[in-house]
């Protein structure tokens, strides 16, 4: 979505609230998990109505939250936060270190040439990686940012609205870990051209991915991280091969998530002391991916019952949900730990 800002053009839009907007109280808050590049924000007086409340509609109408453009909001949140620092040596090196170390064990694996083929994407963060006479690279792709010859400039992906969302939000998580560390080269949407590999090796550090590939086109870099970097000889991991078989044996076809669109997760779930795991999968829509899990024989009416949550972190909340992820929308289960319902429910795609 955009917007129109008075003082920076035309720019992606984002929400703050009004206190914010009229530069009243103190502090910059935002749901660490979101995965927009300029989530929601409010001010501490309105993050302790939440923390004391919950999301309510009360709470979000004395939010009153005001539209202004991205950048507008990375200006406030620089303003209102603490005083971010500068990429340090021992940063630059150890990004570098990286990067390198990454392309050589590339190299190990598929020969020196193996970046030299076609590179193909889907819009689900896919990729292929066509190379003649050899087996086929596939795995998952991030699009870090990209560079800019002729601006001598580089463009975070979760900054540039060119790029598609699943393939350029994952890196709002690097963005997050630069706010917790306060480096500035990971927070700011933009940096001079020669920051460009030292971000990417940070970013390719806290992502935990294989390889960051530079994909050229005239006097424009694209830096993309590579995740899960196979051929099709090798064999599915564990996780994937159980989805598999769960799916095979009621004849449907596995469908898992997107690992950065959103899971409906239950903070129940986490401490499961309430009874089986439950779990169900609406139509995919926006940004969520269906699923829905909670512990417990009731589900539970609060209005922020729910905490969204990437499907790449469900493990870290409940591993054993992951067996489950696979089944297509229109599908639930029930278990607890030693018996299993799994069952189609159609109207599940109706609402």
């Amino acid at each position: 979505m955009f917007i129109d800002c008075g003082n920076h053009g035309r720019a992606l839009a984002a929400q703050i609230c009004r206190h914010i907007a009229r530069d009243e109280g103190r502090g910059f808050h935002f749901e660490p998990f979101a995965l927009t590049a300029y989530p929601d924000a409010w001010c501490d007086r309105c993050n302790a109505s939440i923390e004391s409340e919950g999301w309510t509609i009360e709470v979000q109408r004395r939010c009153d939250f005001a539209e202004v453009c991205g950048i507008c909001w990375q200006t406030l949140c620089e303003l209102r936060r603490p005083r971010l620092d500068a990429v340090n040596n021992d940063d630059r090196a150890c990004a570098r270190d990286l990067i390198q170390s990454s392309r050589r064990a590339m190299d190990d694996r598929f020969g020196s040439d193996w970046s030299e083929g076609t590179f193909r994407r889907d819009l689900a963060g896919g990729f292929a990686l066509l190379r003649p006479d050899k087996p086929t690279i596939n795995g998952r792709e991030v699009i870090l940012g990209s560079t800019s010859a002729a601006e001598n400039t580089w463009l975070w992906g979760w900054a540039n609205p060119t790029v598609p969302p699943l393939l350029g939000a994952p890196g709002v998580a690097v963005r997050r870990h630069g706010e917790t560390t306060r480096k500035k080269l990971l927070c700011s949407p933009s940096a001079d051209l020669d920051a460009a590999h030292v971000a990417c090796g940070l970013a390719l550090e806290h992502l935990k991915g294989t390889v960051v590939l530079e994909l050229r086109k005239g006097q424009l870099t694209q830096f993309v991280a590579l995740f899960d970097v196979r051929t099709d000889e090798v064999p599915p991991d564990e996780v994937t091969q159980d989805q598999v078989d769960l799916c095979a044996a009621h004849g449907v076809p596995r469908l898992p998530p997107d690992p950065y669109m959103n899971v409906g997760i239950a903070r129940n779930v986490r401490t499961n002391d309430l009874g089986p795991l439950n779990g169900l999968r609406h139509a995919v829509e926006g940004r969520g991916c269906g699923w829905f899990l909670w512990a417990g024989t009731e589900l539970g009416q609060e209005g922020d019952f729910f905490k969204p949550v990437p499907a790449l972190y469900v493990s870290d909340w409940c591993a054993e949900a992951q067996r489950y992820l696979g089944l297509p929308p229109g599908w639930r289960f029930l278990t607890d730990g030693d018996r299993e319902d799994v069952w189609e429910d159609e109207s599940l795609l109706d609402l």
